[in-house]
Formats: structure tokens, sequence, C-alpha cells
């Protein structure tokens, strides 16, 4: 398919998937399932930086990944190709550490936003984060994870 929409997952987004998280009543698998979906149809790449391959073992204040959580993570996510991996490189880390001095963001975040706008992402999908801390006109559209089946995606 040409053209898939380019969305950008924060690993709290995979940490939420992975551990099936329902917080304030809502399932926070259900969208990421869906866009899940639409990646292996060739309707959305999703992008995340390799710091995410480490980032998911353990998200702030709450429990780190089992083992097998992990290599589960590992197997069956990160290998497809519609998930396409931005390295921190020099550029990243540069344009990271210009966004956390100028928007007080702590440096996973920035380090999450300077590879989102590297992949030239579309949208960047988070649960927790600073990330509304950043102007509209640098970072991707920072819209709410909700995921409608839009009639642009259907065949």
């Amino acid at each position: 398919m040409a053209n898939p929409q380019k969305v950008y997952w924060d690993s709290s987004v995979w940490i939420a998937l992975i551990k099936g998280e329902t917080v304030k009543g809502i399932d926070r698998t259900v969208v990421p399932r869906m866009i899940l979906e639409d990646a292996e149809n060739g309707k959305v790449t999703i992008f995340i930086s390799r710091l995410t391959i480490v980032e998911v073992h353990k998200k702030r204040h709450y429990a780190s990944l089992t083992k097998e959580e992990d290599d589960r993570v590992q197997a069956d996510f990160f290998k497809h190709e519609y998930i396409k991996k931005i390295d921190v490189d020099s550029r990243v880390a540069e344009r990271a550490r210009q966004l956390a001095w100028e928007y007080n963001l702590n440096p996973n975040d920035a380090i999450h936003v300077a590879s989102a706008i590297k992949g030239n992402a579309e949208i960047l999908h988070h649960w927790d984060g600073d990330f509304r801390k950043v102007p509209s006109d640098i970072m991707p559209s920072e819209e709410p994870l909700n995921w409608e089946k839009q009639m642009s995606f259907l065949p």
C-alpha cells in the first residue's frame, strides 16, 4: 500500500500493550491492537527509538517486565518490518538535548520527540510523558490514542 500513515510510539504504549493495562476503566490495549493490525496490513508504519528496546523493560513507578514478557516484546513486536527503528545517533542526541533544555523535558522523552521528528512521524502516541510541553509546530501531531477505521484505510 502506498503512503502508510507514520505513527511514532513512545515506550508507554508498548508497556501498556504488553502488561494489558487498564487505567481508570480504560483498556489501553484496544487501540494499539487496532494500530498493529493496520500496520500488519500495510496501512501504518510504526516508528520507535532504539531506546524503546531497552526502555520497555521498566516503566517508572511500575514493576519491571518479566523475562518472558521482555523476550516476547523482542520476538513478537520489534522484529517486524512495519516497525521502523530510529537510531539514537549524534543528530538525534543533539536535537534531544536541545529539546530537553528548551522545553524542560526528561531526557528519554526528548529522545522520543527527536526520534519522531527524524522519522517524519505524523503523530506521536503515548500514555505518559511531558510531550505537551513541546509546541505543535515542532512535534508531530500529539493526539490521544484514539484510532478509528477510517475510510482512507479501507481496501
